[in-house]
């Protein structure tokens, strides 16, 4: 949501995200499959409230 750099390098191909769940009381990483990935950062891209400047304002 907020680095549309990174969203331009995940659309370009050249970054792939790799999302995970952490529970902090078994210290255990579960991996989201890709599919969910894809479906989180297509809400992103749909999202009006996604940042669009790459760079901070001045």
């Amino acid at each position: 949501m907020k680095s549309p750099a990174t969203r331009n390098l995940v659309q370009a191909g050249t970054l792939q995200v790799i999302g995970a769940i952490y529970d902090v009381g078994t210290g255990k990483i579960a991996w989201l499959p890709t599919t969910k990935v894809d479906e989180i950062l297509a809400q992103v891209e749909a999202s009006p409230d996604k940042e669009t400047e790459p760079m901070a304002p001045e």
